[in-house]
């Protein structure tokens, strides 16, 4: 499983970091090794995420084009067939040793 956050806590983790700075520097160095069903949902959201299937494994098909339908359907209950809506993705953003707030990416090279 890939670090979507490229080694920068969630903000749902600074309630662990705030209560044992240890406990989250030993949950960095010992990651959770992942799992069949997690790699699925991984290659199902980036399949949702860009519309690219090519990944997808025969048996992730289905569930993909289930969340699909379901995604279609919630976005035509809420602002109708007729109107066009924006998409906004989420930016990572990290806390430099500078005190600099930089986007965090694959290529950051900031140290955090």
């Amino acid at each position: 499983m890939s670090d979507e956050r490229f080694g920068v806590p969630s903000a749902s983790a600074m309630r662990r970091i705030s209560n044992c700075p240890p406990s989250h520097k030993l949950g960095a160095l010992f990651r959770d090794p992942g799992s069949d069903e997690a790699s699925t949902g991984d290659r199902i959201h980036l399949a949702l995420e860009t519309g690219d299937t090519t990944k997808l494994e025969t048996e992730d098909i289905q569930t993909y084009e289930m969340c699909l339908d379901q995604k279609n359907e919630l976005l035509n209950n809420w602002i109708g067939e007729e109107m066009d809506y924006q998409v906004f993705k989420e930016v990572r953003l990290g806390l430099t040793t500078l005190g600099l707030v930089r986007d965090v990416t694959p290529k950051t090279t900031w140290k955090l």
